[in-house]
C-alpha cells in the first residue's frame, strides 16, 4: 500500500489543475473580516438547494478511494453518487434526515437512520455527511456549536475545526455572485478526505 504522505502529494497535484480562485490564507481577525464573515454567512444561510460536481479521494490507513462525486442537496434530502476506481466499486447514498439508503450496487440495497454509520460498515469509507452538506458551502455546521474558526482576509471561512474533523478551504470561486468553496480538504485521526468542486449550481 502506497504511504498516506505519497497520497496526499498526488491528490494535492489532482487539485491544482482545477480551476484557478482565490487562495485562502488564514490572517488576524479584524471588524472588516468579522463584518465581511457576518454577510457572508447571512447569504449562505438562504441556500437551501444545490448541486456539485467534481473529484473525490480519501484514504485511511488500509484503503483509499479516488473517483468522482456528484451531490444534489434539497433542504434536508440529499443524493451522493461517488464512482470511480474505488476499492469498494461505485454506491449512491440519497435520503432525508430520517432514512438514508445505500446502493453499492442493482440488488445490495442498505437502510439506516444514520448515514455516516450505514456509509462506513458497508464500504469502510467515513465521510461526515450530516455536516459536510454545511462545510460544501463555506459554512460551519449548525449541528455543532463547538467549533473554531479562522477568516481569510477578505472574511471568508478559510480553516474549521468541528466535530473532530480539521477542514481547510483551499480555495472559492463565484457562483451566482456568491463566494463558494471549490477545494476542501478534511482530516480527522482515521481518514483523509479531499474535494475537487469542478461545477456549482445552485437550484433554488
Amino acid at each position: 500500500m502506497l504511504p498516506r504522505r505519497f497520497f496526499c502529494i498526488l491528490f494535492a497535484l489532482v487539485l491544482l489543475s482545477a480551476c484557478s480562485t482565490q487562495t485562502l490564507k488564514p490572517t488576524p481577525t479584524t471588524p472588516q473580516q468579522n463584518a465581511n464573515w457576518e454577510q457572508h454567512q447571512s447569504t449562505l444561510d438562504g441556500i437551501k438547494q444545490w448541486k456539485i460536481s467534481g473529484r473525490f479521494g480519501a484514504q485511511s490507513e488500509e484503503e483509499s478511494w479516488n473517483g468522482s462525486i456528484n451531490w444534489v442537496q434539497s433542504n434536508d434530502e440529499y443524493q451522493i453518487n461517488i464512482s470511480g476506481p474505488l476499492s469498494s466499486g461505485s454506491f449512491s447514498l440519497h435520503g432525508d434526515a430520517k432514512l438514508s439508503k445505500l446502493q453499492i450496487e442493482k440488488d445490495k440495497i442498505y437502510e439506516a437512520e444514520d448515514p455516516e454509520l450505514l456509509l462506513e460498515t458497508y464500504t469502510g469509507l467515513r465521510l461526515p455527511i450530516n455536516n459536510l452538506r454545511y462545510w460544501i458551502i463555506g459554512k460551519p455546521s449548525p449541528l455543532d456549536s463547538s467549533s473554531k474558526v479562522t477568516l481569510s482576509s477578505n472574511g471568508l471561512l478559510s480553516q474549521l475545526t468541528q466535530k473532530g474533523w480539521e477542514i481547510t478551504f483551499r480555495n472559492y470561486t463565484k457562483v451566482n455572485n456568491i463566494s463558494l468553496p471549490n477545494k476542501i480538504f478534511l482530516e480527522n485521526h482515521e481518514f483523509d478526505v479531499r474535494l475537487a468542486i469542478k461545477n456549482w449550481q445552485l437550484l433554488g
